[in-house]
């Protein structure tokens, strides 16, 4: 599976350093994006649909936690990594309430986000393993359900 990424920061040089250094190729990444602010964040997202976030909290106009509340609107399963430069346990529980794969302190370590995304990688595949799963079984039911429907009635004798 190709992942695309987005990564939103209003600072330049965690942006670089994220697109830069992290081995995307090696962790099937296939597409990165950039934005600068939460808006921008949110117009991306409905232009390229990524699969994972990396986002930092504090931006202008949308912050981190309120672009991914709207992206959430139309991207469900879209996964988030928060990043900031501030240890604020508010930051903390929202982001936990959002669901966010994790919460990764600045200034950020490639290797920390490496890992960070192989987790995102690793929870997308098990929820699409869960919705396939469940999707086999929906469909399996409706056939023999079918089936059911279009054999005679038994008649006594």
């Amino acid at each position: 599976m190709n992942f695309t990424v987005l990564i939103a920061d209003d600072e330049a040089m965690p942006r670089n350093v994220l697109q830069n250094y992290i081995p995307w190729e090696e962790l099937s990444v296939a597409r990165v994006y950039l934005a600068s602010d939460g808006v921008e964040a949110v117009e991306q997202a409905r232009r390229y649909r990524p699969e994972l976030i990396i986002s930092d909290i504090k931006m202008p106009y949308l912050n981190g936690l309120e672009m991914a509340a709207a992206v959430r609107e139309f991207l469900p399963d879209c996964q988030f990594i928060f990043l900031s430069g501030y240890s604020d346990k508010e930051y903390l529980k929202a982001a936990i309430n959002l669901k966010a794969v994790t919460y990764i302190e600045k200034p950020i370590e490639p290797e920390e986000i490496r890992q960070a995304v192989i987790r995102a990688i690793a929870q997308r595949g098990e929820k699409m393993r869960q919705q396939n799963a469940a999707e086999a079984h929906t469909n399996l039911a409706a056939t023999r359900l079918a089936h059911a429907l279009t054999m005679p009635y038994p008649t006594c004798q």
